[in-house]
């Protein structure tokens, strides 16, 4: 990284005893990282159906208690990716690390990898994957803020627990004696605690701030990744353009790319390609439109190698459906139309 400047992005993980950190959680919260989440559940309801807990009546503290019991509960249930605190998807990008043509498990070690996108949720969860299987450092970049330091501290703790007791299955193929080995700088007994205090930010850290601003050095990235997210940037050929830039010779780079109608997600009804048919300045667009296939050009020209594109999901296209598009999309080859999500992997050049 390169020397920080009174505009840096804020690379300040929250210290034990700040705001939001295990030592300022209410004492009467602090035991719910300990409990099963079957007594979770028990005791949401029971308070939900208390006169106290009236949810007409509800005052400020007693809604953070309420938020405080929800956020525990949510972090606890269903390893899988969709959750995005949960071993699953701290592991998902190593598995999609994987899929690279170029990659071997060798390359990985002693690797500086950068997720940018990677949200406020668990913005460190997939880098953490990559740091158990080899990899000496990690960053993650994203605009928003850190929602729950504790919450994304105990994902740490709980996605290297799952690969050394086997609850992560077979595929990974980490040894225990490895995972160990290279996470011995990290304090697991704060990390149990939701202690961000736990994490050895010389190897991990968080930077809040737009990836164009994070002044990483020239050709000093070996791993970039992100998970939808290229799709919401207005401009989103500047951030391959700086990828290109920071990125080593030899670089690998893992992009999914989410084209559909964001819409979608609250309402299955609309069609993934509907905004489209409407002009692309219209202020209610969350997305900047950007064909998943139109990335590959995008990449060729910033000093990438696209060694190998996935249509993960593609509809079906007719001469009657693209003619309601506005342009260019109207002009545009069906092929490049109907792939909806695509994941790209490269190679820096």
């Amino acid at each position: 990284m390169g020397e920080e400047s009174e505009t840096a992005p804020d690379r300040a993980w929250l210290p034990a005893g700040a705001p939001g950190s295990v030592a300022s959680v209410p004492r009467t919260n602090r035991h719910l990282l300990g409990v099963e989440t079957a007594d979770l559940v028990a005791e949401l309801l029971s308070r939900l159906r208390s006169r106290e807990w009236d949810v007409r009546r509800l005052k400020t503290r007693e809604l953070k208690e309420l938020g405080q019991l929800a956020t525990d509960l949510s972090t606890r249930v269903h390893d899988v990716a969709p959750n995005r605190c949960s071993p699953a998807k701290s592991l998902a990008l190593l598995r999609k690390l994987r899929q690279h043509p170029d990659f071997t498990p060798e390359w990985l070690v002693g690797k500086t990898c950068v997720d940018v996108g990677c949200g406020g949720v668990s913005p460190l969860g997939a880098l953490f994957g990559l740091l158990m299987a080899g990899a000496e450092r990690g960053i993650g970049v994203d605009m928003d803020e850190l929602v729950d330091p504790r919450v994304a501290a105990r994902a740490l703790y709980d996605a290297r627990a799952a690969v050394i007791s086997g609850a992560s299955g077979p595929a990974l193929q980490l040894s225990v004696e490895d995972v160990l080995a290279r996470t011995k700088s990290f304090d697991f007994s704060k990390l149990a605690l939701g202690d961000p205090a736990g994490i050895d930010r010389s190897r991990l850290d968080f930077v809040r701030g737009a990836f164009e601003a994070c002044g990483f050095d020239e050709s000093s990235v070996d791993l970039i990744c992100s998970q939808s997210f290229l799709e919401h940037p207005p401009e989103p050929e500047a951030l391959v353009a700086e990828m290109g830039r920071i990125s080593r010779p030899g670089a690998l780079g893992v992009h999914a790319i989410d084209g559909a109608d964001h819409r979608v997600y609250r309402d299955a009804s609309v069609h993934p390609l509907h905004f489209l048919e409407f002009p692309a300045d219209r202020p209610d667009d969350c997305c900047n439109r950007v064909r998943p296939l139109d990335f590959v050009d995008l990449f060729e020209r910033h000093g990438f190698e696209v060694r190998e594109v996935v249509h993960v999901t593609t509809v079906e296209i007719d001469e009657q459906l693209r003619s309601r598009f506005a342009e260019p999309y109207r002009s545009m080859d069906l092929e490049r139309l109907s792939c909806v999500r695509a994941k790209l992997f490269v190679r820096r050049r």
